[in-house]
């Protein structure tokens, strides 16, 4: 997570459009979806909600995916760090190849530092 938290996404997690990014998917949309998967029973205060969070639409999305969990969809969808037989190892190399190769040789100590 320090890695990502300082570089950016892993390789290969940007390139591919969420639910959030995907053209003409709005944030009424964006909240519908959350609340019809999570708390139907909440899904007739979406317009309240979005009027409450005007000009602040992600910060509404955010405190939605906090209380309930990723937007539908993203968590069905496989990342990197999921992909089967991709060590920590590959996965740091990708990180540091991608955004600060001139740190690649530090890959194991890296891996030493943070082990456990």
């Amino acid at each position: 997570a320090s890695l990502v938290e300082k570089f950016g996404p892993e390789p290969g997690e940007a390139d591919e459009p969420t639910a959030r990014e995907a053209p003409g998917t709005s944030h009424r949309d964006r909240v519908i979806a959350i609340l019809q998967h999570y708390s139907p029973e909440n899904l007739a205060n979406a317009d309240t909600l979005l009027a409450k969070y005007a000009g602040r639409e992600e910060e509404l999305i955010m405190n939605l995916v906090k209380k309930f969990g990723p937007e539908p969809g993203e968590a069905d969808e496989p990342s990197a760090r999921e992909a089967p037989g991709t060590s920590h190892r590959d996965r740091v190399i990708a990180i540091l190849q991608h955004y600060s190769p001139e740190n690649l040789a530090n890959a194991d100590t890296l891996l030493a530092k943070y082990a456990g």
